[in-house]
């Protein structure tokens, strides 16, 4: 299925009506580059990926692996495009309070050279990404995730990106000291297209949110999609907060599909949900304080007003992406999961 981006947000579209007549659920989507449309669909027990193919077409891409059984239904009205139903569990763990992440984005050399050296076109990837990331872990966790700084390395890399992501994290986090005072963010991640020894797509410390030291953490651009390396900044985001990678579905740990964002592995469908787990991990990081920082909403966002952002500016009526997260309450990724002695926590 073929459809321009214009088609996307009119009152007669097409693709939107015969996902609606099908009940498909829009999972996360960025619309606010053209050239960077992205997302992720389902509908029954289909899942599917939206895809830019250029400039003014995207393609919705079928794929293969399960995805999370979702109810809710697309709405073709302009003004509001409702998406998925949060899990019950969610509401058990509101406090009754937002909190604000300051988010710094860092793409390598690698990056910069994987899209011809465009910097427009590598700063518009960046945005993309941290905009799915505060739909999944923003707003229905009540924790807004702001972009407020983007460095993008045109002249070679700041220090050697290695296929040890160990030797890589220590070395970002190294990096992000130095350029804290200069740059004032509560999380910094890198994007690289350096791919990690054994199969490993991030790396994150656990419980470091707010830490002048380890708040942070390198992925990999494994993925066209922003939605599906989003999950993966997600995911490592997720250890940042204090959370452990998921176990025992349907006994342990609730989860409404197959897997949710603290899967220890990634598998071909992106999750956008938070296991019950997940979420008793965080509560009690919040209850120790891992959330200093997080206290003040941001006074600077990078790029022009844009959907998705996390702050609703000049000519925008809302930023909220989920149609029950409730307004008065308020991450790497290792096939194998290997047991790592400095508590750098991978997918």
């Amino acid at each position: 299925m073929e459809v321009s981006p214009h088609e996307l947000f009119t009152q007669r579209t097409p693709a939107l009506q015969t996902w609606e007549e099908r009940s498909g659920v829009l999972n996360t989507l960025s619309a606010c580059f053209p050239s960077t449309i992205s997302g992720i669909i389902t509908t029954g027990s289909n899942y599917f990926i939206l895809d830019a193919r250029n400039a003014t077409d995207f393609v919705l891409l079928p794929q293969t692996s399960d995805s999370c059984v979702l109810t809710n239904r697309i709405k073709r009205d302009t003004k509001r495009i409702k998406t998925k139903q949060l899990p019950s569990y969610y509401s058990e763990f509101y406090d009754g309070k937002w909190r604000y992440v300051e988010l710094a984005l860092v793409a390598d050399y690698s990056v910069y050279a994987k899209y011809d050296k465009d910097e427009k076109r590598v700063n518009e990837r960046l945005q993309t990404i941290a905009h799915h990331v505060n739909a999944v872990t923003g707003d229905p966790l009540n924790i807004r995730i702001t972009l407020v700084w983007v460095d993008i390395w045109k002249d070679g890399d700041k220090f050697e990106v290695a296929t040890s992501g160990d030797h890589t994290l220590d070395c970002f986090l190294n990096y992000r000291k130095e350029i804290i005072k200069a740059h004032p963010n509560d999380n910094a991640h890198m994007i690289t297209d350096i791919h990690f020894e054994s199969n490993v797509v991030g790396k994150a410390f656990k419980g470091t949110m707010c830490s002048y030291d380890y708040s942070g953490g390198v992925d990999v651009d494994h993925s066209t999609n922003a939605a599906v390396v989003a999950a993966t900044v997600s995911h490592e985001m997720g250890h940042n907060f204090g959370m452990e990678h998921d176990v025992d579905y349907g006994t342990t740990c609730n989860c409404p599909g197959n897997q949710c964002v603290m899967a220890p592995s990634s598998g071909g469908s992106p999750p956008t949900f938070w296991s019950d787990c997940s979420l008793r991990y965080l509560y009690n990081s919040f209850n120790r304080g891992v959330d200093l920082c997080l206290k003040n909403p941001p006074e600077r966002t990078v790029g022009d007003a844009k959907c998705g952002n996390g702050i609703v500016e000049p000519g925008e009526k809302h930023q909220s992406f989920y149609s029950n997260v409730k307004s008065h309450a308020p991450q790497g990724t290792d096939i194998t999961r290997p047991s790592l002695q400095n508590s750098a926590e991978n997918r």
